[in-house]
């Protein structure tokens, strides 16, 4: 009989007492680096075939067959002392990461498509790298945009885009009138668009001077209007359901600005950066 086995529990060249301090994990810990180790030098290697081999069989090439029921307890114990150390780690973890967390959470933001995202936050922030998206996004970049004799700065995430030719025709989503895009743009010059002269009434149940385009295909977006050309009316700040239409004037252009909920500081921004320029 070797050392270890007159010592069942204990981890070779160790004695009782050696550690008067060791706490009762220390002490299964030791007894299954002990198991293992006494397993480990008893252990030989089993070949598996396709056959059952019984209780007292020999295995091709001799030697005993090591029943693979016997390391069950074993393996067992090794899940336990995994999962009892897993379980402390995480609870350090999940202690010391609250606070990070937290401002992960603080940190994040939402994006949606169309007028009925109602409350998701967008784009806010400065005038270049450091603009902020909605009020806790991450920054993101602006562009220089020109239009007439006025320059403004816009998220560079803002395409050129027509606008849709005749909004008030547009029933329902995707129909045949459906031209509106689907993403946040800046309005390119159509006032050469050729535009068919037909009665649409257009269906609608918000104010009007958010215009014709229904609520549901509502994207963020920037036009210019030449101010004799305007039928509007004045400059002003006008909201629905979070949504956000901001109107005023540089030099003889009128800028129309609409802005999701959660992107005021973006439109604040947007407005406080337009400049008339002489070409």
């Amino acid at each position: 009989m070797s050392d270890d086995d007159k010592h069942p529990g204990q981890t070779p060249g160790h004695t009782p007492g050696d550690d008067p301090a060791a706490g009762a994990f220390d002490r299964e810990e030791q007894a299954f680096r002990a198991a293992l180790h006494r397993r480990a030098d008893s252990f030989t290697p089993v070949e598996i075939g396709p056959v059952e081999i019984g209780p007292g069989q020999s295995r091709p090439g001799g030697g005993r067959v090591r029943r693979l029921r016997r390391w069950l307890p074993a393996v067992a114990a090794a899940a336990v002392v995994v999962l009892g150390v897993g379980t402390v780690v995480g609870l350090a973890d999940r202690d010391g990461g609250s606070a990070d967390s937290a401002g992960d959470s603080a940190a994040s933001g939402a994006s949606s498509t169309g007028g009925d995202a109602g409350s998701a936050s967008g784009s806010a922030g400065g005038l270049s790298n450091g603009a902020q998206a909605g009020e806790n996004a991450r920054p993101i970049t602006m562009r220089r945009v020109v239009r007439d004799s006025v320059t403004v700065q816009v998220p560079k995430s803002w395409t050129d885009a027509m606008p849709p030719l005749r909004p008030d025709c547009i029933r329902t989503p995707g129909d045949a009138w459906d031209d509106v895009p689907r993403h946040p743009y800046v309005a390119k010059d159509d006032s050469h668009r050729a535009a068919p002269m037909i009665a649409c009434e257009p269906v609608r149940s918000f104010p009007a001077v958010f215009g014709e385009v229904p609520f549901k295909l509502w994207q963020p977006n920037l036009s210019f209007t030449e101010v004799s050309d305007a039928e509007s009316g004045g400059d002003g700040t006008w909201t629905y359901r979070g949504w956000r239409l901001t109107r005023w004037t540089v030099g003889s252009v009128q800028l129309t600005l609409l802005t999701r909920p959660g992107q005021d500081a973006l439109a604040d921004q947007i407005v406080a950066s337009a400049r008339s320029v002489s070409h």
